[in-house]
């Protein structure tokens, strides 16, 4: 009996040096039925050149212009539904995966018909700590605390029974082809951040489970791509935080995430922004973005950077 057919999407934006490293890792895998697809956001560098050149079978769809994250990846989506894929795998190009890790996100997917989106254990590059699990109950865990599972641990294997999750890595998402006919892709209009927990959402309003396979293992670099657009990334972070709040929380959590943005959040990040990157634009764009997030709540019209 065949495995499942996994569509490993890989979005790259001058990026190849990251993205010919994931391909290599890649290489190695023991999955034995899967396809690999580079989708190319845009690049201004050289990087289709030098991805088809090391790596001629893969293949490789170019987008005439930077799409964002969600609509980059949603290239891709469309094209592995439309190839039949059973699962969908979004990997940031500055991950580096262990040989077994698709075969054992893949088997937690098939343990359970309701299991719609599996995430690995993902270890900060080049160590054994832990950079990300998964996270339970959004609201007081992402919202309010940002508190993530193990962070910064040393694996030891004393998280291995946290499997169970509102929210997985975001940087490798296995998620099941019938969830995503359903609920749809990443949301375009956030264009960049939060459009996986978005998703995750969206999965569990429908009642699927989003699980941790502790025995997939990912390396992840981070903040590969968001090193390049600067004030970009603030304004993002911001606008989609209050955008997320305003889509699946209720009027008295709202209130609360409001007055702990507003009188804590916010004038702490100002001034850490003064204090260690003394950039007057990060600052603007920053606050730009919160603007534009509580635009948001008023008339519901998403605001472009």
């Amino acid at each position: 009996m065949n495995k499942p057919l996994v569509y490993i999407l890989i979005l790259n934006w001058n990026g190849k040096e990251d993205t010919l490293e994931c391909l290599s890792s890649l290489k190695k895998i023991d999955y034995p039925n899967y396809k690999t697809i580079v989708i190319d956001n845009g690049s201004t560098d050289d990087s289709v050149k030098i991805i088809n050149k090391k790596y001629p079978k893969i293949k490789i769809i170019e987008n005439k212009k930077n799409l964002g994250y969600a609509e980059g990846n949603n290239v891709g989506i469309r094209y592995a539904l439309k190839n039949k894929a059973d699962y969908v795998l979004i990997l940031n190009n500055d991950t580096i995966v262990d040989k077994k890790f698709l075969t054992e996100l893949v088997k937690v997917g098939e343990s359970n018909e309701k299991v719609g989106i599996v995430g690995p254990k993902v270890y900060h590059y080049g160590t054994n700590k832990i950079q990300y699990l998964g996270i339970k109950n959004l609201f007081w865990n992402l919202v309010m605390y940002r508190k993530v599972v193990g962070r910064n641990k040393e694996d030891e294997g004393q998280f291995d029974s946290f499997t169970d999750v509102d929210a997985v890595a975001g940087c490798s998402t296995l998620i099941k082809s019938n969830v995503l006919k359903k609920i749809g892709v990443l949301d375009k209009e956030l264009f960049l951040y939060w459009e996986e927990v978005d998703l995750f959402q969206r999965a569990k309003k429908e009642g699927y489970k989003l699980k941790v396979a502790t025995k997939s293992k990912v390396w992840h670099k981070g903040g590969a791509t968001s090193k390049k657009v600067g004030g970009m990334t603030r304004y993002y972070i911001a606008r989609n935080n209050f955008i997320f709040v305003k889509r699946y929380f209720n009027f008295w959590q709202r209130n609360l995430f409001l007055i702990k943005y507003l009188f804590l959040q916010f004038p702490i990040m100002i001034l850490f922004l003064l204090v260690k990157e003394r950039n007057f634009k990060t600052i603007k764009d920053y606050s730009r973005g919160v603007g534009a997030g509580i635009s948001y709540w008023k008339n519901k019209r998403i605001k472009k950077y």
